[in-house]
């Protein structure tokens, strides 16, 4: 993918929700952990599109889409990550 970053634009709620990012998650050992995500929200510009490969639709035998993207590019912000924790299954409880 190739974008060509443009002017600063003024975030509608669209790019706001899908840029926030409340939690992040991996997976080691065994388990999955969790931790929170504070950051300002991020500085968007207008981008264009110059080049895409694009092959995930297709190889899941999805139709191409049928709009022109919706293209944003930042130059990214400070994130603060507060405490890791566990994700657990809730304890189930059985009578008998």
């Amino acid at each position: 993918m190739v974008v060509r970053p443009g002017e600063p634009v003024r975030p509608s709620p669209r790019d706001v929700w899908l840029t926030s990012r409340w939690r992040a998650f991996t997976r080691g050992r065994g388990v999955l952990w969790q931790t929170p995500v504070e950051h300002e929200p991020w500085p968007l510009r207008a981008a264009s599109l110059e080049d895409v490969e694009e092959a995930l639709t297709r190889a899941a035998g999805l139709p191409p889409p049928a709009q022109e993207p919706l293209v944003r590019f930042s130059d990214g912000v400070h994130r603060v990550h507060f405490g890791i924790s566990r994700l657990e299954r809730p304890a189930v409880r059985r009578r008998g």
